[in-house]
């Protein structure tokens, strides 16, 4: 592994290697690294929940900076609880989360990256007309028997909107947690650090169990408790299996707050400003014009709402020194002289 100055910056590469796919042996030793000290798996879980908003950059060497920078981000928090292990850094309000400008001339030697646009949350409509909202990096399997329907959270974070059928229990396994619905809402998040729950709607039975290969033969090691809807349950992997489970009363603005990534949002990955303008025509009232030959090809890296035309011209403006001159609900862009 490369050396790194801090822990912070050893913690950020380990979360871009991990989201760009570790092969067996590298997720044996991430797996010791985290739990060789308490303070790996807290730096880990940090960078993770603000990872969970903005997103992986997809740029390669980058991470130490990317390190800096969410840390930078997250010590500026002055107020903390529990209900923003759902949200990130609660950037709801954010019109730009965060993007990187790279002069070609800086760039990292190597094959270029794909240039790409991905639209988020994803969506997956389950079997049984259950709806699920992934976030980003988020994972799951399914397997669903006449007698009940299974759902494993490998990783990340996702939003359930269960179908009801009280006689086929919907059952879902985050790390060492199993949350059972029968017509209900709720987000379930898994991370390195921490699982847990987030009902938005009706009421759901949540129980710590050994988990086996597959969520159906998952045994519950506790009777199960019971939260509803305005409740959370964090729980640290690191805590004993037989320590009770605390749901934890949230109020209406941390819910939004937590639920905030739902929103519509798009990511870029070395995308050049001419086919992001195209994408922002299509979202928005606000029609853009690329004017300038030597915007169209620029190309940037980051996330942002896709609903908001006018904050992405702003950034422009801020990061790749583009003039924007409004004429009714047009925009156009060029350099600026």
């Amino acid at each position: 592994m490369e050396r790194f100055d801090s822990l912070e910056d050893v913690a950020a590469n380990w979360l871009v290697r991990r989201n760009a796919g570790l092969n067996s042996a590298e997720d044996e030793e991430l797996r010791l690294w985290l739990s060789s000290d308490p303070r790996h798996a807290e730096a880990f879980a940090r960078h993770e929940k603000t990872w969970a908003t903005l997103n992986h950059p997809l740029i390669s060497g980058q991470a130490s900076d990317l390190g800096l920078e969410l840390d930078r981000r997250q010590q500026r928090r002055t107020r903390r609880n529990k209900a923003y292990a759902f949200a990130g850094l609660g950037l709801a309000a954010a019109t730009i989360l965060l993007f990187i400008f790279i002069p070609p001339q800086s760039r990292t030697p190597g094959p270029a990256l794909a240039s790409t646009i991905s639209i988020w949350p994803k969506q997956q409509i389950l079997p049984d007309g259950s709806v699920v909202e992934l976030n980003f990096n988020a994972e799951i399997t399914v397997s669903f028997s006449p007698e009940k329907r299974s759902v494993r959270l490998l990783r990340g974070e996702a939003f359930f909107q269960v179908t009801k059928n009280p006689a086929r229990p919907f059952v879902i396994t985050t790390g060492d947690l199993q949350v059972t619905a029968v017509g209900t809402a709720f987000v379930a998040r898994n991370a390195p650090a921490e699982v847990g729950v987030l009902v938005t709607e009706g009421r759901i039975a949540v129980s710590r169990v050994f988990v086996s290969p597959a969520p159906a033969d998952s045994s519950p090691l506790q009777n199960p408790v019971f939260v509803s809807a305005g409740y959370i349950v964090n729980v640290p992997v690191q805590t004993v299996a037989t320590v009770p489970l605390r749901p934890e009363k949230i109020t209406p603005a941390q819910i939004e707050k937590a639920l905030a990534w739902r929103r519509k949002g798009v990511e870029f990955s070395g995308t050049p400003v001419d086919d992001a303008v195209a994408f922002f025509n299509r979202e928005n009232a606000v029609h853009l014009i690329v004017a300038d030959r030597s915007v169209r090809h620029l190309q940037l890296t980051g996330i942002c709402w896709s609903d908001d035309a006018e904050g992405f011209v702003r950034l422009l403006e801020a990061g790749l020194n583009v003039e924007a001159e409004r004429s009714g609900d047009s925009i156009i862009l060029s350099a600026r002289r």
